[in-house]
């Protein structure tokens, strides 16, 4: 497993040439939010996700530490840092002819506290001029902050900022549930420093910073404080930050000048060995979930924990608080071609495409209430389209409409994104199935963790309300069939029955209908929904009613992917199809990589004899290769142009390379091992991967003679299981916990002769094959 990443800049090509007198250089800036995550750049790379031209980006509160140590003509000088995803840990070092200054931060996992130990220690015999001055050592806490808009500046009619972070300072939004109380955010600074040379004293700086920003506010909000000491002497400081947060105070019972105080006093309670402490257990627990050993693919792998760890530090570990929006908790230099919101058209989703089958499912509870939040917005702007077509003389009435949702493109945290608030594109409010995307990862919660609370009482509720749209505004044609026209197939691309719209409601409806008392239009929608387009020539899905090849694109393979209306357990003829439209448009290098290799991957691989039926297996893994190659970055982010965190959730077709699982029939769950890997002549472990029905499962295959040596399984629901023979022989043993042999029926499945058995919940199962193999 890859536990450190390190990275150097070079003083004479940091992030371009810089002028004589630019300061920045000589900073570093670390940051924090309520979330409790961190980043580290050098200060001149630090300009944090804009400005540009759909308007500026909100930086994260946090701290700068700056040093005189060095000077603009110092071509020594040197940036490093080193990131241990194993623990959260990263430490950064400058280093110049005077000197070397190292600061390691850690961010406790679940507190919104950040710890900073810097030290410097000068160089022996330095040059005279080294030791003219003293060294000074800036520490800054400060905030910049615009309010996000799409385009630029507040709308007109906006009636509360939108807020996608939080930082120093307060920051207000108002909440669309319950009792609109604004939520605050504070940040609080403390700093010890210890002159390590002479004294074991410390000497205390405490500073509250606590600027409230008016609902207009641009502007930057700075304290300062400054640690002078002789240039040849060493020198240790800690420094805290720690943030207030009223996020849980519904009503506010207690006031963020309060909760202010705590969050100070939990800064100066916590020391390094509690931290890190903390940090340990945390992080341990975080990694034990689930692991992945692929020893001849190192990229993969590495990509694969970098994924997993830029998930956990972008997702709240209290769930009321705002996950990120499409950028992650990060400052960034990067370019960004659109705002940090959430875009529910597949930006924000696809994020968390991998939580589940990595045996992560928690770090998604934010993702869930971003959404929840958003449905009396939804609501609202449901009726408010409905009523603007019947002005226009439409006749759309009915209980389906009086009960409808229509989530706009573009949302935020708390419920924000209502229709009226005016910074939603235009072209969103006519996308219909951006509400039905957003539920996509709901269906997979149920799916995976057989959660009956979550299902019952958030994501039928939120099902039926998308579903209702539809059966208010579809309409019927000459054969019989719902239509769902005018829709969007992307924004600004008004078209009719956009595959989008017909494989996510097509996946709804089964959902409702085989997990509860569906109504009779849920029941029809799969015989009655008009079917999806295919291309005469190339044999592919197309992107919407009319569409050719050349006006469709990757997003027309979902109905297997996100959609999974359709499996790679499906008719061979459906998955033959997913096969050609995943080739016909996906080049695997350069497209959209968490479009594109999920999509791929549960299409199924090419045995290579027509090349325009789906990709090999090899063909999947030299371009995953290629992907990483255009797009991985040094700090374990495989970046996205124009920017954000979304890549990560390529590791759902990592996962679904080793292991997958699909319910099959009314009562089982049928789990296929190394569809993809066995085809590579490859060895491959995993462990503690999740399945759909909730099952563990670990196993190992031995690319040497191409077969699988171990499996072991687990389940938590008690269903049935269906476990495709991977052994390549009849002569299997299943043993229980106690050693016991299992006995188990042999069923046909699509890929090959299934083992099914009804395991105990909770009970570890090995499944060996018998000495006749």
């Amino acid at each position: 497993m890859l536990t450190t990443e390190a990275w150097a800049v070079p003083f004479a090509t940091a992030n371009g040439a810089r002028g004589p007198g630019d300061d920045s250089l000589f900073s570093t800036h670390y940051f924090i939010n309520s979330n409790g995550m961190w980043d580290i750049k050098q200060a001149a790379d630090a300009e944090h996700l804009g400005p540009t031209s759909t308007g500026t980006k909100i930086a994260l509160g946090g701290l700068t530490i700056t040093s005189s140590l060095f000077s603009a003509d110092d071509s020594s000088h040197s940036f490093e840092a080193t990131q241990n995803i194993e623990i959260g840990m990263v430490t950064d070092i400058h280093r110049s002819k005077c000197g070397e200054i190292a600061t390691t931060t850690t961010v406790h996992p679940t507190l919104n506290t950040m710890i900073l130990s810097t030290k410097f220690l000068p160089t022996p015999n330095p040059d005279p001029a080294c030791t003219t001055n003293p060294v000074n050592f800036t520490i800054s806490l400060w905030t910049f902050s615009q309010m996000q808009t799409q385009g630029g500046g507040l709308p007109p009619g906006q009636k509360t900022p939108l807020v996608f972070a939080t930082n120093a300072g307060s920051h207000f939004v108002s909440r669309r549930t319950g009792d609109n109380s604004p939520r605050e955010v504070r940040a609080v600074l403390s700093a010890f420093t210890d002159i390590m040379d002479e004294t074991d004293s410390d000497s205390e700086i405490i500073v509250s910073n606590s600027v409230k920003l008016a609902d207009d506010s641009n502007f930057i909000s700075e304290f300062k404080t400054t640690i002078s000491i002789s240039a040849n002497r060493p020198l240790a400081f800690t420094t805290k930050v720690a943030l207030a947060d009223n996020v849980d105070q519904s009503p506010a019972s207690t006031s963020i000048d309060d909760l202010t105080l705590q969050a100070l006093e939990t800064a100066k309670n916590l020391n390094r060995d509690n931290l890190n402490r903390d940090n340990r257990d945390w992080w341990e627990g975080f990694w034990n979930a689930s692991s992945i050993s692929l020893p001849t693919q190192s990229k993969i792998e590495r990509f694969y924990y970098g994924a997993q760890y830029i998930l956990a530090i972008s997702s709240p570990k209290n769930p009321n608080s705002p996950t990120p929006g499409l950028f992650g908790p990060f400052s960034s230099w990067d370019v960004n071609g659109w705002n940090g919101d959430y875009t529910l058209d597949y930006n924000f989703e696809a994020t968390f495409y991998g939580a589940f089958s990595s045996n992560r499912p928690r770090l998604t509870d934010a993702y869930f209430k971003a959404v929840l939040d958003g449905i009396p917005s939804a609501r609202k702007g449901a009726q408010a389209i409905i009523k603007s077509w019947n002005d226009f003389g439409g006749n759309f009435t009915g209980d389906s409409c009086d009960v409808a949702l229509h989530f706009n493109t573009h949302i935020g945290p708390f419920g924000s994104g209502d229709i009226d608030e005016e910074w939603e594109n235009p072209w969103g409010l006519k996308m219909h199935w951006n509400g039905l995307f957003a539920s996509l990862l709901f269906m997979s919660h149920y799916e995976y963790t057989l959660d009956e609370v979550m299902l019952e009482e958030k994501t039928l509720p939120l099902l039926r309300g998308l579903i209702s749209w539809f059966e208010c505004t579809m309409s019927v044609d000459d054969n019989g069939l719902f239509v769902d026209s005018p829709d969007s197939a992307a924004e600004g691309q008004i078209v009719s029955n956009p595959i989008m719209s017909l494989a996510f409601l097509q996946r709804a409806a089964k959902f409702v209908t085989d997990n509860s008392e569906a109504d009779e239009f849920t029941k029809s929608l799969g015989e009655k929904l008009s079917p999806f387009q295919i291309d005469a020539t190339t044999g592919a899905w197309l992107n919407f009613d009319g569409a050719t090849t050349d006006d469709s694109n990757m997003w027309a393979n979902y109905p297997i992917h996100p959609g999974e209306y359709y499996n790679s357990f499906s008719d061979t003829d459906i998955l033959q199809t997913a096969q050609k439209t995943s080739k016909q448009y996906s080049v695997l290098a350069t497209g959209r990589p968490v479009e594109i290799f999920p999509a791929a991957v549960k299409a199924g691989v090419s045995d290579g004899q027509d090349p325009s039926v789906g990709f090999t297996a090899r063909e999947i893994i030299d371009g995953m290769n290629a992907f990483l190659d255009n797009v991985m970055m040094e700090n374990l982010l495989p970046f996205t142009p124009a920017g954000g965190i979304e890549n990560v959730g390529v590791s759902r077709a990592v996962n679904e390379m080793l292991v997958v699982g699909e319910f099959w029939g009314d009562d089982a769950v049928v789990i296929s091992l190394f569809d993809v890997w066995k085809f590579t002549g490859e060895s491959a472990t995993f462990s503690n991967l999740l399945t759909k029905g909730n099952f563990l499962v670990s196993a190992r295959f031995d690319g040497k003679v191409g077969e699988t040596t171990e499996l072991k399984l687990k389940s938590y629901s008690g269903m049935n299981v269906v476990v495709v023979n991977p052994f390549g022989c009849d002569d299997v043993i299943i043993l229980d916990g106690g050693g016991k042999e299992v006995d188990f029926e042999v069923e046909k499945t699509p890929k090959g002769e299934g083992l099914k058995f009804k395991p105990k919940i909770g009970e570890l199962y090995d499944m060996i094959s018998g000495s006749s193999c």
